[in-house]
């Protein structure tokens, strides 16, 4: 007697590993997505940050601490010895908070 067809077994073999499959392509795209929203996040902390960098090294007259929405920055002016007290460089600290994360630049 010749069999024809699958039997249950097979089938429920066959349904679990693609299940499996389904499930572990679903993860992988959550994942994408997540990666995908923090790249998008980190690319708009960066362009505030810049933007706000080029104001103040362009010489625009931009207070030294400052809230605008979910955009907040302050600056430090900063007196740096360096070569064993010989001389002293100047520089200005920018911290740029967007939506609870920081970034750091240092301005000339």
């Amino acid at each position: 007697m010749r069999r024809r067809g699958f039997t249950l077994l097979e089938v429920l073999v066959a349904v679990t590993i693609l299940g499996l499959a389904a499930t572990g392509a679903l993860r992988l795209a959550m994942i994408s997505q997540k990666a995908i929203a923090e790249v998008v996040f980190q690319r708009e902390l960066l362009d505030q940050a810049r933007a706000l960098q080029i104001l103040f090294l362009g010489g625009a007259s931009v207070p030294d601490e400052s809230v605008s929405g979910d955009l907040s920055w302050r600056i430090e002016k900063v007196d740096q010895s360096v070569m064993n007290d010989l001389t002293t460089i100047q520089f200005r600290k920018l911290y740029v908070t967007y939506k609870d994360r920081s970034v750091l630049f240092y301005l000339p």
